[in-house]
């Protein structure tokens, strides 16, 4: 007998979430049930693991259904370099791809902050109280709990905040930049985005001011080695030395993919191909 499904969704890695009388569960390409419809809710599998909901609480199952945690946390992230950060009564902890919890939930934290707690370059944002640190994959304190706020590393290079001000320290917890800028979005091929006096600019990794402070508001480096920024009213595209590859007239500036921009300007949009510097499509009169 056919089942009557209330919903379907797509595959991924050969099976598909399906709900049936309120509960989810798992189909094949084929159409066989093999995880059946007992899970609230249900997510689609990445690399041979899907998280499932069972009273409110998540877990994990493999792609043939076996329990690898049981569903009792209240939020499990997404893996990162084998580990993924679990939330269980208000607190952090980090788990394996078999469901064992290799560091124990000790650190305070919230679902909305999980994206923050994961491991990229073998370290990880942690909290504990109002402060924050780095631990390594032993657990390890890396760098003491003594930040309002840390941000995930990126160029090798945590963004963190003490005393209203951001400043950078490396991978090994070494300082390397003091804690002296308004606001900034971290470091991104060789630069950073830096506040100062309600206006951006661009830092290198020694900590000098390669592209004045003088933009409303600024964006991270994309690989092309351009950034979007913002001055007055208007948006342009400048490279590493701060010349414009496009000028500041545009109302919008948008990132797609491929290295391409979409470039808003009054009525008008045109696409600008990063690669080649070259316009792909423009009205005339753009």
């Amino acid at each position: 007998i056919p089942l009557k499904l209330e919903g379907a969704w797509d595959f991924s890695e050969g099976l598909a979430i399906i709900e049936l009388r309120g509960f989810k569960g798992f189909i094949d390409t084929k159409g066989a049930v093999i995880v059946k419809c007992q899970y609230e809710d249900a997510e689609p599998f990445e690399d041979g693991l899907a998280r499932v909901v069972r009273n409110e609480k998540m877990g994990l199952i493999s792609l043939t259904g076996d329990s690898i945690t049981p569903c009792k946390y209240e939020r499990i992230g997404k893996f990162s370099e084998g580990l993924a950060c679990v939330l269980i009564s208000g607190k952090v902890g980090f788990i394996d791809r078999y469901g064992n919890e290799v560091i124990a939930p000790i650190y305070d934290g919230t679902i909305q902050e999980m994206v923050r707690f994961q491991f990229l370059e073998s370290k990880a944002v942690v909290r504990k109280g109002k402060k924050y640190g780095v631990i390594d994959k032993t657990g390890t304190l890396v760098k003491a709990f003594e930040f309002e706020l840390i941000d995930p590393i990126k160029d090798g290079r945590f963004a963190a905040k003490k005393k209203g001000k951001f400043g950078f320290f490396n991978a090994s917890g070494i300082d390397v930049i003091p804690t002296k800028y308004d606001d900034t979005w971290g470091f991104s091929e060789g630069m950073a985005a830096v506040k100062k006096d309600n206006h951006w600019g661009y830092i290198n990794d020694a900590d000098e001011l390669v592209i004045p402070a003088e933009y409303d508001e600024a964006s991270d480096f994309l690989p092309a080695g351009v950034a979007v920024v913002k001055r007055g009213d208007f948006k342009c595209v400048i490279d590493k030395s701060g010349e414009y590859l496009i000028p500041c007239l545009m109302d919008e500036i948008v990132v797609m993919e491929n290295e391409v921009l979409r470039l808003e300007k009054v009525d008008k949009m045109a696409y600008f191909d990063l690669r080649t510097k070259q316009y792909m499509w423009r009205p005339l009169g753009f």
